[in-house]
């Protein structure tokens, strides 16, 4: 005779896997989800979720579920979302990775008062993005660089010791020196010279070689850049590497300006736009200076369809095509690359030079 087992033992051992199952799933949850919504991506890096806990000039400082609070410095930081930020806020940082600026603007504005119940970080990082959208659209529209230049300079003059501080500094140079006006721009160098971090000095130096470039000092420019080279690293070294090539450029040393471009891009992230597509243009000039014509064609097509985010270069890149596709026999090409960059740019000085012949 078989013996069966009591009823309430035989329901206690059905309703065990059940029990471990749920319980299984309880510690899963607590194990995996978010302590909150803050998160910093570094550069070249996972995006770290966690609770921000304090931030400064040199930069942030957050506080993982499970791991050890971290600090990210300044210069590396490419994008902080906030726990409590509207959910438009997400598509709008999308936007202007790809380049819609005047949309990312525009939410940006409209999610200000939400980002200041935050707290005074997430207040200014919001307050740092409308000025950040300005001073890209500044670089290809000159009737937005007054604005641009009001909105950087007010950030910094309220935000003296925030992470967004120094990047402010190095739009607003970008944005002076597109104006022409140098010796604001060498002014608010020194400002980012006093930068707690080596890579934002190093960029300010870059940035001296850069406003020689500007003077049309191509020597001076190709030693500034040879000696931030004696030092720097990672991506200040890249973009140091970006403004040698262009002096060498100017001094028609094309093959050496090719070989440093082509190291730049062998060495850069893939993500990388902003680099990346300068490096494409000043291969396309260099190109086009030894009469590389469908070579300097494929780099400004590159800048065209993998980066039109870095408006500064796909803009020029545009501009390049509508010249060059009819020496090739396209001339319907350069029809859309004339359309897409007064579309797009239409107050920028490319259209402009476009439109003057």
């Amino acid at each position: 005779m078989i013996a069966l087992p009591h009823p309430a033992a035989r329901r206690s051992r059905l309703a065990a896997p059940r029990f471990a199952a749920f319980w299984g799933a309880a510690a899963f949850a607590l194990v995996v989800a978010p302590a909150s919504a803050d998160s910093v991506t570094p550069r070249g890096k996972p995006t770290i979720p966690g609770t921000i806990t304090a931030g400064d000039r040199a930069g942030l400082t957050i506080k993982p579920a499970t791991d050890p609070a971290e600090t990210v410095p300044a210069a590396e930081i490419t994008e902080v979302s906030w726990d409590g930020e509207p959910a438009t806020m997400g598509a709008a940082r999308g936007r202007e990775g790809r380049g819609d600026l005047v949309g990312a603007l525009t939410v940006y504005r409209e999610a200000a008062p939400e980002m200041s119940k935050i707290g005074p970080l997430a207040r200014a990082d919001g307050q740092f993005l409308v000025a950040r959208a300005l001073g890209k659209l500044a670089l290809n529209d000159p009737a937005r660089r007054a604005e641009a230049v009001a909105a950087l300079q007010q950030f910094v003059k309220d935000n003296p010791d925030h992470f967004r501080t120094d990047a402010a500094l190095r739009m607003l140079v970008e944005v002076q020196t597109a104006a022409n006006d140098l010796e604001a721009a060498a002014a608010t160098l020194e400002q980012l010279k006093q930068s707690p971090s080596q890579e934002f000095k190093t960029a300010a130096s870059v940035a001296e070689g850069q406003l020689a470039l500007k003077r049309n000092e191509a020597d001076a420019a190709l030693s500034a850049f040879d000696s931030v080279l004696q030092s720097a690293e990672g991506r200040a070294a890249a973009e140091a590497k970006i403004g040698r090539a262009a002096a060498l450029t100017r001094l028609n040393r094309h093959d050496e300006a090719l070989t440093v471009l082509d190291g730049v891009l062998d060495e850069s992230a893939a993500g990388d736009a902003e680099l990346r597509a300068a490096a494409h243009v000043g291969r396309g000039e260099s190109l086009q200076a030894t009469g590389q014509t469908k070579p300097a064609i494929l780099e400004y097509l590159k800048v065209d369809v993998l980066y039109p985010g870095a408006s500064a270069a796909h803009a020029e890149s545009l501009y390049h095509l509508s010249r060059l596709w009819p020496t090739v026999g396209f001339p319907e090409r350069a029809g859309e690359a004339a359309t897409k960059l007064n579309a797009n740019y239409p107050n920028s000085d490319w259209a402009a030079k476009l439109s003057a012949g």
